[in-house]
């Protein structure tokens, strides 16, 4: 058996083949997004969302509303480059570019789980996959951990932590 035939039994019992992909500008989204792209890249079948959730500072951080709007184009703008990045690395390893989308969420009100988790629900993904972030428990007791709330949070769909 060849091994792309291997690969495609392997994922026959998977309903639905979109995964989102939330990632930031460091090196456990790299590594995510270049494990989706060796496993998967290739396979028929597969589309991959790659997003990235940008939490904004309050209006009140700013002295207008003008330069709170200036700070959010300029950071879509700027992660729109990362992601296309992370576009390309896909496409190159054998997704078609007709099936990989990108975005950028701006948001607000929610912690950066909650938001991924929307975007789950509004992109049809069956599997999230993210980076793991590598911080210790202590940390984690007073951060909180965006990929433990995933794993415990999220329904109908599998999360892939990338170490």
């Amino acid at each position: 058996m060849k091994e792309t035939d291997a690969k495609n039994d392997m994922f026959t019992l998977v309903k639905g083949r979109r995964l989102l992909i939330a990632v930031d500008d460091n090196e456990q989204s790299h590594r995510a997004v270049s494990f989706v792209g060796g496993l998967l890249g290739g396979l028929p079948g597969f589309s991959a969302h790659i997003c990235h959730i940008a939490i904004l500072l309050e209006d009140d951080a700013f002295v207008s509303e003008e330069e709170s709007r200036e700070w959010a184009n300029f950071l879509v703008e700027e992660k729109r480059k990362m992601l296309q990045t992370y576009r390309d690395m896909l496409i190159e390893a054998g997704f078609d570019a007709e099936v990989v989308s990108t975005s950028v969420v701006l948001s607000k009100q929610s912690t950066l789980a909650e938001s991924i988790i929307r975007e789950q629900r509004n992109s049809g993904a069956c599997i999230i996959v993210v980076g793991r972030r590598g911080i210790s428990k202590k940390e984690e007791f007073i951060l909180g951990s965006t990929t433990n709330t995933l794993i415990h949070t999220c329904k109908n769909c599998a999360v892939w932590v990338v170490e």
